[in-house]
């Protein structure tokens, strides 16, 4: 069979969401939650042994991996970023490569990604698949990031955490890691550093957390753009479950059953008037202004 979709977006942004109910709407296809991560090995292997509900998510999402023989011990063959902090992979073509695991299963497929916005077109094209991109408030994804990860782990672990908050916030889902990524890609120091580490960032991980918000965001719209695809704004997709629902069987022909599923944002757009101008004005600083206001006008169609 084949690959029918790929649904990708930042972490927080909604993709898992969207992922639970396109498995719970699409029984006939395997529905994949996140193939990208770079830990997926040792969660699988974990799972086998006895399945768990994930940390975060808050119930089972590794089940559709089990349901197919052989196909753990090809994902830990050809994965393209595997191990804690390899976030992002580097290349395109390893992406594309693992993808065909996926795209030769028996069964029609979906995948839900967090971690490919520097290679969506590139997969678009060479599976001929729907993609869709979800972009989401930055401000409310970094807080949402921030809230996720000071609460993991003991009640000592979460009060040193608070008290270090200035350097743990660049661990938060590998912000660190996320940000020296882009400055090896792009080959530039985002924000004006000298070069030697991230670290330096200690005092704002905010800043480098944007960085890799605005460049993987921006890269991920110009990608669609180039092959004819789907961008989604969280806030204005989530706010009417009827136009959600016909937005994503259309864009990617699948079902999408969201009535009563789906959690309304607590905002009306995008961002305000307000936010716009800061945005606007932190990444000016930053070296990444033109790809904001990129996203900014984009968000508001």
């Amino acid at each position: 069979m084949s690959l029918k979709l790929l649904v990708n977006g930042f972490f927080r942004s909604g993709t898992t969401i969207l992922w639970k109910i396109l498995r719970d709407s699409n029984p006939s296809m395997s529905v994949f939650y996140e193939p990208c991560h770079e830990q997926i090995m040792d969660n699988l292997k974990k799972f086998r042994q006895e399945p768990f509900d994930d940390e975060v998510q808050g119930f089972r999402v590794w089940n559709e991996y089990m349901e197919i023989p052989g196909l753990m011990e090809k994902i830990d063959k050809n994965h393209p970023n595997s191990g804690r902090g390899n976030l992002f992979p580097e290349k395109a073509e390893d992406v594309v490569a693992y993808v065909e695991i996926y795209d030769q299963l028996k069964k029609n497929c979906i995948l839900q990604t967090n971690r490919w916005s520097f290679c969506l077109a590139e997969i678009g094209r060479a599976y001929d698949c729907r993609v869709i991109h979800i972009i989401r408030n930055p401000f409310d994804i970094y807080s949402s990031m921030l809230k996720v990860y000071m609460g993991q782990g003991s009640a000592l672990k979460c009060l040193i955490k608070s008290a270090l908050k200035p350097f743990y916030a660049g661990k938060a889902y590998g912000i660190i890691d996320m940000y020296e990524f882009v400055v090896r890609k792009f080959d530039h120091n985002y924000g004006k550093l000298d070069g030697k580490s991230g670290l330096l960032f200690k005092e704002s991980p905010f800043n480098m957390f944007l960085i890799v918000w605005t460049l993987s965001n921006y890269h991920a719209i110009k990608g669609l753009e180039a092959i004819g695809e789907t961008v989604i704004v969280y806030e204005k997709f989530t706010s009417n479950s009827k136009r959600a629902e016909k937005l994503v069987e259309r864009a990617g022909e699948v079902l999408f059953k969201c009535d009563g599923v789906l959690k309304k944002s607590k905002r009306a757009e995008f961002a305000d008037n307000e936010e716009k101008d800061e945005l606007i004005n932190i990444t000016e600083k930053l070296g990444v202004g033109k790809e904001m206001r990129y996203i900014l006008t984009k968000a508001a169609l």
